[in-house]
């Protein structure tokens, strides 16, 4: 997947990150900012999101859900 494709949608909005945690139990975290680096990369501003940091380490899938500004849209974009 490339990220530049998703670009409008992710950078400055509003974004939930789900991750695993090691015993495979599901981690949903809201995410502060977020902005598409590279075609397969994310700056995600990480304050207290320690667990879903450790999370990534362990497990690299994730699932992105983004809102357009106006809550009037959402996008699930799924890494794996």
């Amino acid at each position: 997947m490339n990220l530049f494709d998703k670009k409008s949608l992710i950078d400055g909005n509003s974004t939930h990150i789900a991750t695993v945690r090691p015993d495979g139990s599901p981690n949903l975290a809201v995410v502060a900012d977020i902005k598409v680096l590279g075609e397969d990369r994310l700056l995600v501003s990480h304050n207290e999101m320690a667990n879903t940091v450790n999370n990534i380490k362990h497990n690299p899938r994730v699932v992105l859900t983004s809102f357009d500004k106006n809550w009037g849209g959402a996008k699930i974009i799924r890494f794996c």
